[in-house]
């Protein structure tokens, strides 16, 4: 692949930053979020460097994300039952809180976004931009009447861990299909949650799958602090929210993507122990 001469020394300086975070002491500081917290492993700098050293980090990627990325969140998916289109269904983010405002911005423009509380903030700045009124749900009770507007489901909950119950899942998706709603899941904190945990996606509920958007991230320890994430459903949905976040920017950092890719390359048993660990 022809590379430029300013591609190659950014690709360089880097490479060094990704090699030199491997010496970290033991007791550094680390600053990633809770979701996939410690320390970046060691197989997901390598696959990185690796990029850039085939210079495939020096320009940008493909917008909605590298086609084995999205083929691999696709895959991911369709293990929980969710069938995606990995070229027009994925697109590859910047981060978890750019799914989130991204998602808002796009599919909630003019209408009433129901949502449980607490919930994340980045929900209101999305929501705001879009024109869109925010109302909060309490799902202890009746459902409000509405039509074609925008449920947000977070399981589990972003701000507190919370898991949802099947019966509540099973309640939100009835509401949802009987008044029209499309649905954002924000599945972000899935990866974080114990093998034996009972979660289930709200999208494999009958006649959800074409009115639902997942937001999802990845297992591996250390990967949050490079700001990547993913968003997939039906195609009519997710070129929405892509022609908004691509207005945005562009794409997603090549580095990330590649970070992202190589984080499922690796034995189960070492995403189990990021998950112990937490």
């Amino acid at each position: 692949m022809t590379t430029t001469f300013l591609g190659q020394r950014v690709s360089g300086r880097a490479k060094k930053l990704v090699e030199a975070s491997s010496i970290l002491r033991d007791d550094a500081i680390e600053l990633t979020s809770r979701v996939g917290s410690g320390l970046t492993s060691e197989w997901v700098r390598r696959g990185t460097t690796e990029a850039m050293d085939r210079h495939q980090c020096d320009h940008y990627t493909r917008r909605p994300g590298l086609a084995a990325l999205c083929q691999r969140v696709a895959e991911l998916l369709l293990e929980h039952g969710i069938d995606v289109n990995p070229d027009s269904g994925v697109l590859i983010t910047g981060s978890v809180q750019e799914a989130r405002f991204v998602a808002l911005r796009s599919l909630a423009v003019g209408k009433t976004v129901f949502v449980s509380q607490p919930s994340a903030v980045t929900y209101n700045a999305g929501a705001d931009f879009a024109g869109a009124t925010i109302q909060t749900i309490d799902l202890d009770k009746p459902l409000p009447a509405a039509s074609g507007d925008l449920l947000i489901v977070p399981n589990p909950n972003p701000t507190t861990g919370h898991l949802l119950e099947q019966a509540t899942l099973d309640r939100l998706a009835a509401w949802a299909v009987d008044i029209d709603l499309t649905v954002v899941a924000d599945e972000t904190l899935a990866p974080a949650l114990a093998p034996e945990s009972a979660f289930s996606s709200i999208a494999v509920l009958p006649d959800m799958a074409s009115r639902t958007v997942v937001l999802g991230s990845y297992a591996a320890p250390g990967l949050a602090a490079w700001q990547v994430s993913w968003i997939a459903g039906p195609t009519a949905l997710v070129t929405t929210v892509r022609d908004v976040k691509q207005a945005m920017t562009i794409c997603t950092p090549a580095p990330s993507q590649y970070a992202a890719l190589a984080s499922f390359d690796n034995p189960s048993e070492q995403l189990l122990q990021g998950r112990d660990e937490r």
